[in-house]
């Protein structure tokens, strides 16, 4: 692939500083992490500097809105995904859900309707699967 996904993170709990940013490294070659977001500025400095990502976003709605990401991958606490993951389909961007996806059925059927108007692609990450 030439130009790798530039991917922004939003979420960045022990999981994804474990299991998913390690993988994502692995697959540089697919993935560019452009850009992180977490409520925690700690956080942010901490995984920004080890892995040398530039854009750090205490409000998720910053690194939704950054030109320089192509794909968001939704870590944050499940009552916050339909929120999210609304607003980057808003944006145009394709999105990787942390499960579940939502917490009703309106919620997941307002998703699914986003994403069938937006063109975009939005799937579940089922970790370990």
């Amino acid at each position: 692939m030439n130009n790798p996904i530039r991917l922004g993170i939003i979420g960045y709990g022990e999981v994804t500083q474990i299991n998913h940013f390690p993988s994502l490294k692995f697959l540089e070659d697919l993935f560019e992490v452009t850009a992180i977001s977490d409520v925690s500025a700690s956080a942010l400095e901490g995984v920004g500097n080890r892995y040398h990502v530039k854009q750090r976003f205490l409000e998720y709605q910053e690194l939704i809105e950054s030109p320089d990401v192509d794909a968001v991958l939704i870590t944050t606490p499940h009552t916050y995904h339909c929120e999210q993951t609304l607003a980057a389909i808003a944006a145009g961007k394709h999105v990787l859900v942390e499960k579940p996806m939502a917490m009703t059925l309106q919620d997941t059927d307002a998703i699914i309707e986003a994403q069938a108007r937006a063109g975009v692609t939005v799937q579940v990450d089922y970790m370990r699967r």
